[in-house]
């Protein structure tokens, strides 16, 4: 058996994200209760909110009566794959991305019900467009190439930018299909369109490493075009737009001087911004800037900033 994926969106999430949901109180119980391991009142509680139409909490629920996470949640005793599966589902029709994903998972994997491969891609495909992290790799590996390229064109077309991102990565790396740099800026240039920081990202990335369209339309992807103004420019507004990754290449950019200006409290501040929005890299990078003196800041700074590297994931090698 194989489950990927399994995030505690109540510990993570700000509870002012649930502010406008049906059983906000009872959610907010039940996070209280989760983290004094108070395991049959976050049940309690979350059950209370599942059955006023809270998302979260039929997750919750599901959680604590799948058999899979036994150990991890106590109670209630008796557990129960189809009830687990049935709140699952509930959870991603509901808009939310984990219990899509968890949907598809156990459709695919026959748990809780008959394997249904059907049914497997519709969620996975619900938690794609959610924005889960893993989706869009399981659903290619189950659908093939072709039909996943025609289906990330679908989410396109219905203004989906991550889908757009995606597409245009595909074609820069020409690993699924020939490269074509012409092809990927038609769907970067619709995700800027749509103020999308991950294409914007993509375009600044691009700019960086020399993206030229010759006045005979031949595309091409040279250092020596690069054109770091329009780098820049890119990668801003795909920070203020969320992109850690444009994050981390001002830092570096700023880091090293060699394209712009040094300034190592610019080039901190947006390593800062970049783990405060959890990327490990960044996180990494505010505790080596202040280990090896690039920026005046209290010492002890450098175990939080690299312990929290870690428990993101970011390993330095």
């Amino acid at each position: 058996m194989l489950r990927i994926s399994f995030f505690f969106l109540f510990n993570i999430l700000s509870l002012s994200v649930f502010s406008q949901m049906p059983g906000q109180t009872e959610l907010e119980n039940a996070i209280d209760a989760y983290n004094n391991e108070n395991y049959q009142t976050w049940y309690d509680e979350s059950l209370k909110a599942a059955n006023k139409g809270n998302a979260e909490g039929m997750l919750n629920v599901a959680y604590a009566i799948d058999p899979y996470y036994a150990d991890r949640f106590p109670f209630p005793l008796n557990k129960d794959a189809a009830k687990a599966l049935e709140y699952y589902k509930k959870s991603g029709d509901a808009g939310n991305v984990e219990g899509a994903y968890t949907t598809g998972e156990l459709y695919r994997l026959g748990e809780g019900t008959t394997k249904n491969e059907e049914q497997a891609i519709v969620y996975y495909k619900k938690a794609y467009e959610l924005g889960h992290p893993e989706a869009a790799n399981t659903i290619y590996q189950m659908v093939g190439k072709d039909k996943y390229l025609l289906y990330l064109s679908d989410c396109v077309a219905r203004k989906n930018y991550e889908a757009a991102k995606e597409l245009a990565i595909i074609y820069i790396s020409g690993e699924m299909v020939d490269a074509n740099i012409a092809e990927a800026m038609k769907y970067l240039e619709l995700g800027d369109k749509g103020n999308h920081g991950g294409c914007q990202y993509v375009l600044g990335y691009l700019y960086r490493n020399g993206f030229k369209k010759a006045p005979d339309g031949v595309v091409s992807l040279s250092n020596e075009n690069a054109d770091v103004e329009k780098a820049v420019y890119y990668f801003n507004i795909a920070a203020n737009n969320g992109s850690t990754e444009a994050l981390n290449n001002l830092g570096e950019m700023y880091m090293s001087g060699m394209e712009i200006s040094e300034d190592f409290e610019k080039s901190f501040a947006n390593f800062e911004k970049s783990c405060e929005l959890n990327n490990g890299y960044g996180c990494y990078m505010c505790g080596m800037m202040i280990s090896t003196g690039y920026v005046s800041r209290n010492q002890e700074d450098v175990e939080f900033y690299v312990n929290k590297a870690l428990d993101l994931g970011y390993t330095p090698e």
